[in-house]
């Protein structure tokens, strides 16, 4: 079973994943002017799944090394 310190962790890691995962909605729905923008979002939008993902890796390292 995880200890306190560990479920705190976890929580912490919880929270900014979901933090991250509301920026890349607002991400999404932000307009583009032209192609350069277009290109920027993408770009920024796959650094930040990129960033998502790797705190989810984190988070299940924290869950599953019991």
């Amino acid at each position: 079973m995880a200890d306190k310190k560990t479920k705190k962790k976890i929580k912490k890691i919880q929270n900014e994943i979901n933090q991250l995962e509301e920026l890349f909605k607002k991400m999404e729905l932000r307009p583009c002017q032209g192609d350069d923008d277009l290109s920027q979002k993408e770009e920024d939008m796959k650094r930040l799944k990129d960033q998502i993902n790797a705190k989810k890796m984190e988070r299940d390292q924290y869950k599953y090394s019991v």
